[in-house]
């Protein structure tokens, strides 16, 4: 839930409407929580209800959570309580989100408009995608070089996990070919490569390795890729082998590549 308190904190107003672009995007069309915003503008959840029912529209701009049967992803418990009125989950629309609550506070009003504005840029210039990509791991202190790698990793491993659903891999088979890439390459599983790298759970393995250490993983993958669709292989242990195989092709090559270069 949001507070007046996040006013101050336009980083945490920002990763609100960022996740609320996202789920709009899955075609959506109630994608707000009214539990999660009002007390941005509002003192009591009764008077947010009573001026969203006097002046938007039952069924356009909101809907109960008990009349359409889905649920927010933004929802404390995803729960509608019989109670009352006042448990009752209102689902708001993007655009009455941003009319409703988002114009009423100008701090929320000019995050909301920011992140919402480069959305539509991007659908209309694809190239700010990458812009705003490169900005964001510049702030973050990274250089060209791992950019690029980082960014080549990227659609490397969405080839690789669409080849893997394409091919029959199912629930853990994902990260059991994730795994068979990463052995031979580091020594052991995720969980080993956190440990040597002293990273907690949260953090993302990849945005912590090197441009040589991801070109890689990029370099595996597209093997794994290749070797699966090239013998047809299907399933859970054929594709988790031929993953272990490309990787350890991978560091054998890399192995030797080093060699010649010290």
């Amino acid at each position: 839930m949001l507070t007046k308190s996040d006013l101050n904190h336009p980083d945490v107003l920002r990763a609100y409407f960022e996740k609320v672009v996202k789920y709009k995007e899955s075609g959506e069309k109630f994608i707000v929580n009214l539990d999660e915003v009002w007390p941005l503008v509002y003192s009591q959840k009764g008077k947010a209800v009573r001026e969203l029912k006097a002046g938007y529209d039952e069924g356009k701009d909101y809907c109960l959570l008990s009349q359409n049967g889905k649920e927010s992803i933004f929802s404390q418990n995803g729960k509608n309580s019989k109670r009352g009125r006042k448990s009752e989950t209102y689902l708001l629309s993007a655009n009455c989100l941003e009319h409703f609550i988002a114009r009423k506070v100008r701090p929320v009003f000019e995050v909301y408009s920011k992140v919402f504005h480069e959305r539509v840029a991007e659908e209309k210039n694809p190239d700010l995608i990458v812009d705003r990509y490169v900005k964001t791991y510049k702030q973050k202190g990274k250089d060209d070089l791992w950019i690029k790698s980082r960014l080549d990793g990227r659609l490397a491993r969405n080839q690789f996990t669409a080849t893997l659903a394409k091919h029959g891999v199912e629930r853990e088979g994902y990260r059991n070919c994730t795994n068979a890439i990463y052995s031979p390459l580091f020594g052991g599983t995720t969980s080993v490569v956190r440990a040597k790298k002293g990273l907690d759970k949260k953090d993302n393995i990849r945005d912590n390795l090197s441009p040589l250490e991801l070109t890689a993983i990029q370099f595996s993958e597209m093997l794994a890729v290749q070797s699966i669709e090239t013998n047809n292989l299907n399933g859970n242990a054929q594709c988790e082998m031929a993953s272990n195989q490309a990787a350890r092709a991978a560091a054998g090559a890399l192995i030797q590549g080093m060699k010649k270069v010290n």
